[in-house]
């Protein structure tokens, strides 16, 4: 299964299906506010490793509403997810939003590419109705060369 998708993301990679808004770059202080908190987030990473995953559970520094920190893999594991930790330990390279835009495929090639801003549309927490969300990506690498991808974002600036 692991290779199907990997396979299916180089294909949607050569073939173009990149995020539609490519070309978007948000500006702001809600944005300067959610790139700073992606940046402190990683470096958290490259300091401590995998026992920044909890702190981004639960300690409020990370952790506020609809403001917070989730950390996949470079492979799509999804790790650290606070609005639902039942959603953990799960490959996310077939996430797609209410448009069918894929998000997962976008969020691995965005971090791979150095990091950056994916657009789409996903319901705020509590609400079912989808609104714009931008949300900035960043790869990170841990003290034990683990690579991940960390990101964090904003709803409605689009």
């Amino acid at each position: 299964m692991k290779h199907i998708l990997l396979t299916l993301a180089i294909l949607l990679t050569l073939m173009g299906c990149t995020n539609k808004e490519k070309k978007f770059t948000p500006t702001g202080p809600k944005v300067r506010a959610v790139v700073k908190f992606v940046e402190e987030g990683a470096e958290l990473i490259r300091e401590e490793g995998i026992a920044a995953f909890d702190k981004f559970r639960s300690d409020e520094t990370w952790l506020r509403e609809d403001k917070y920190i989730f950390v996949w893999g470079m492979d799509g594991m999804r790790y650290v997810y606070p609005p639902d930790p039942a959603g953990e330990g799960k490959i996310m390279l077939d996430l797609v939003d209410d448009d069918e835009t894929p998000i997962g495929l976008q969020f691995v090639k965005i971090a791979q590419q150095s990091g950056g801003w994916v657009h789409y549309r996903w319901p705020k927490p509590g609400d079912t109705k989808p609104v714009w969300k931008s949300t900035y990506i960043l790869p990170v690498k841990a003290p034990n060369g683990s690579e991940y991808l960390i990101g964090s974002g904003v709803y409605g600036i689009k």
